[in-house]
Parts: C-alpha cells; structure tokens; sequence
C-alpha cells in the first residue's frame, strides 16, 4: 500500500494513520484582588498525524539511508492532501510533511524476502482542522 503526497509516493509498507489530539490555543487572565481566573479560548487548529511505515526491500543499508536523506529534504516541502490506499484507506487535506523518524538502525531480512528494512514513522502536520 503506498501513501502519496504533492506528488510524491511513499512507497513503503505502513499501517494506519494516527491522529493526535488538535491543539487550541488558551490564555488564563488573572487579575490581582480576584478570585478565580478567566479563560480566552481560541479555535482549533493544527493536528500531528503520523503513520508507522517501513521500508523494505532495498539491496543496501546505504540505499536505505539513501532514501531516508531524500525523506529529510523534503521536509516541509510536500505540502496539501496526503492519501493512502489499501485497507485502511485515509486522505487528509491540508498537511505538511514533516520527515521520517527511524525506530532503530536498518537490518538485513533474516529470511532475505524483504532485503534490508528500516522501520520508522513518518509525520504530517495537518493545518486547521
């Protein structure tokens, strides 16, 4: 199953994507001589999404850190809908591409079907929810 974003296509394994919680921005105003406090609630905004993602299938552990160079530069550069297809199935409007962060170094597959594999998570975030 692939992801793609402002062209671009993450073509990795992956799982489904995870929400977090939206931010709101809030301000407590105290006054002195006062009791208690007020709140100035602003609207919800930004939301981070990320998605757990492995590549796979790669002859070389300098291919994978190959790959994962390309992924930092184009940090902040892939910009509007991200979809994903496949069983779970997603699109979000509005997102930013913010990299790819690797859980662990890469290994080699010990049975050799998927070459050498970097598991990670790569993260979006997505502009007024």
């Amino acid at each position: 199953m692939s992801i793609f974003h402002d062209g671009y296509t993450f073509a990795g394994s992956s799982g489904a994507f995870e929400e977090g919680p939206a931010e709101m921005p809030m301000q407590r105003i105290t006054a002195p001589g006062a009791y208690g406090a007020s709140l100035l609630i602003g609207p919800i905004q930004d939301r981070p999404l990320r998605i757990r993602y492995w590549i796979d299938g790669l002859g070389s552990a300098a291919a994978v850190y190959a790959l994962t160079r390309t992924y930092e530069r184009l940090k902040g550069r892939l910009n509007g809908t991200v979809t994903k297809d496949g069983p779970a199935a997603a699109q979000y409007d509005n997102c930013t591409f913010l990299g790819f962060v690797a859980d662990g170094p890469p290994f080699y597959s010990a049975g050799g079907t998927q070459g050498w594999v970097q598991r990670g998570y790569l993260h979006w975030q997505q502009r007024q929810v």
